[in-house]
């Protein structure tokens, strides 16, 4: 019982604080590039949360729930087999991901009511590999129960966010466009997440070996329905993002800028705040 509630308190402890920077960032955020290019970043970032889950949600979970069954055997071999398959699976579907969106580009641009959406796409790709580098090891630190080292790497991946955004604010605010700059940061704090947390995979002994055909079909199979369970339920949010921008044109007479501006308000400003009591509960 004691266990529990020891990983209950870090759970939650660093997810309000996540939450909180996350917070703060955004009214930051909203403050810095305006209602309007915060829209056009939020519908151009829900686009692309759903080819990041595809590298975040069914492969990291099998990888936690595998790490825990083969800790409790001990069968470190296997354990080292089943991180390598893993990363492998993840890097290639990262990179077919981002070869997918680069090639199809024009119909990408088709779905959006800005074209600058399509550049802050682009932008972000990057991130697609780094993030599935970082699920992954994350997950198998989930199987070992590393509750501190989960908590705290997601932590300062919203912290490295905040500061580089801040900081290419400061060295590129007259040369790059704002939302370029906020996806920029978005890129280089999942870089440097992926980083520590293959740090802190190492540090606690984690090793890698040779992927295995055997893993890689187990791997492939288990996690293929769960991921696209995930991506199917996160498709609601792009819609949501694609769908009220055209409403507001369409419906209420909005010009384009006027409908952007509406959505950055709701979905960046308004939202964030609301979703703070799931906080407590989700952690």
């Amino acid at each position: 019982m004691k266990k529990l509630f020891k990983a209950l308190a870090i759970l939650t402890s660093f997810s309000v604080l996540t939450r909180a920077l996350g917070f703060l960032f955004r009214i930051y955020l909203s403050r810095i590039i305006g209602p309007e290019e915060l829209g056009i970043y939020q519908i151009a970032f829900s686009v692309f949360m759903v080819f990041e889950t595809f590298v975040s949600s069914g492969l990291p979970l099998i990888v936690s729930k595998s790490t825990a069954n083969l800790v409790s055997t001990k069968n470190e071999d296997k354990e080292k087999n089943l991180i390598s398959s893993a990363l492998l699976i993840g890097l290639i579907t990262a990179t077919a991901l981002c070869l997918i969106i680069i090639i199809f580009r024009s119909v990408f641009s088709l779905l959006f009511t800005d074209s600058r959406c399509l550049a802050i796409l682009l932008t972000l790709l990057p991130s697609l590999v780094f993030c599935s580098v970082y699920a992954i090891l994350r997950g198998n630190l989930w199987g070992h129960r590393k509750y501190f080292w989960v908590s705290i790497t997601e932590f300062i991946e919203q912290l490295f966010r905040i500061v580089f955004c801040v900081i290419l604010f400061s060295l590129f605010d007259y040369s790059l466009s704002k939302t370029k700059i906020a996806s920029l940061s978005y890129v280089f704090s999942c870089l440097f997440s992926s980083l520590i947390v293959l740090i802190v995979y190492r540090k606690n002994h984690g090793l890698i070996s040779k992927p295995n055909k055997v893993m890689l079909k187990q791997l492939v199979k288990s996690s293929t329905p769960i991921t696209f369970v995930r991506v199917i339920s996160s498709l609601l949010t792009p819609l949501i993002s694609l769908i009220v921008p055209l409403q507001l044109m369409n419906s209420l007479g909005y010009t384009s800028s006027q409908a952007l501006s509406t959505f950055g308000i709701a979905m960046g400003m308004t939202f964030p705040l609301l979703y703070i009591p799931s906080t407590l509960v989700g952690s």
